[in-house]
């Protein structure tokens, strides 16, 4: 029975932390897994090619473009990462990758934390190209308190909490990659 466009996607069962070539493992989690290990190897020749040009992620911080999620790539120095949670739902030419990472990461200098933090991916297969990279989502909170810089506002004032320990508005000061 062929699938029309008004077919409901199909949503994968729920897998756990398979390794990335794992039978049980969805296609939208080999997929993630393998851009991970190119992230962690700064593969950038192979993420060129799998990162769509029309591509868009959002961090904390902002959105960015190709070129500029590369360049935040080239900065990321990846350490021990471990997956969770993984849910995957396809749709004809399309994946959605949801799942939880917690890693090690150092961007520029800056040793992120290595919390457990939310992710989304999205896939688009393409006649020539493959499965390509066409969106991220980085729900990494900066926590403020991890941070230990007060929150500023617009007018230049700082907010202060609890004990003295001011906040940093997220997305001020530090840079996430794809974690």
């Amino acid at each position: 029975m062929e699938e029309n466009y008004m077919s409901h996607p199909k949503a994968a069962p729920e897998s756990q932390s398979h390794g990335c070539c794992s039978s049980q493992a969805t296609e939208g989690e080999k997929l993630e897994r393998q851009l991970w290990s190119y992230i962690k190897s700064l593969d950038v020749k192979t993420l060129e090619q799998k990162i769509a040009h029309e591509f868009q992620s959002i961090h904390p911080d902002g959105a960015r473009n190709k070129l500029q999620e590369l360049e935040l790539i080239k900065k990321l120095h990846l350490g021990n990462f471990s997956f969770s949670n993984f849910k995957s739902t396809e749709s004809h030419d399309t994946i959605i990758v949801t799942y939880m990472i917690s890693a090690d990461e150092n961007i520029a200098g800056q040793h992120l934390s290595h919390k457990t933090t939310p992710r989304l991916s999205i896939w688009k297969k393409s006649s020539n190209s493959g499965w390509q990279w066409i969106a991220h989502a980085n729900l990494h909170s900066l926590s403020h308190q991890e941070h230990g810089h007060p929150e500023q506002h617009e007018n230049g004032h700082h907010d202060q909490h609890e004990h003295g320990h001011g906040q940093q508005k997220q997305g001020q000061h530090r840079q996430h990659c794809c974690e």
